[in-house]
């Protein structure tokens, strides 16, 4: 028997933030893959322009994201705001952070 996960995946958050930003109307895409670099997700204008890239991770609700790992930094190489989500309680956070940028 297959034993039910006791913690949401980051695949799960990641779906989560996604199906949120495609109701809100956003144009975002997953999996994105540019150069060197592999996008959690891309949220574009209407233009196809990126506007930011988000990373998503799973961490325990009280860890803050580490935003100093190489892979952050690489992605702020491409001068666009670059977001963290860490666990499905930060998905309306990150919604309301992408608003702003806009």
């Amino acid at each position: 028997m297959i034993p039910f996960p006791k913690k949401v995946s980051e695949f799960e958050v990641q779906a989560q933030l996604y199906q949120e930003l495609i109701i809100r109307g956003f144009c975002v895409r997953g999996e994105v893959k540019h150069e060197k670099s592999r996008f959690d997700l891309v949220i574009y204008n209407k233009d196809e322009e990126a506007i930011c890239i988000i990373e998503v991770k799973n961490y325990k609700r009280n860890k803050k994201p580490n935003v100093k790992t190489k892979q952050i930094r690489k992605y702020l190489q491409y001068d666009l705001p670059v977001l963290v989500c860490v666990h499905s309680e930060q998905v309306k956070m990150t919604i309301a952070m992408i608003k702003r940028l806009i």
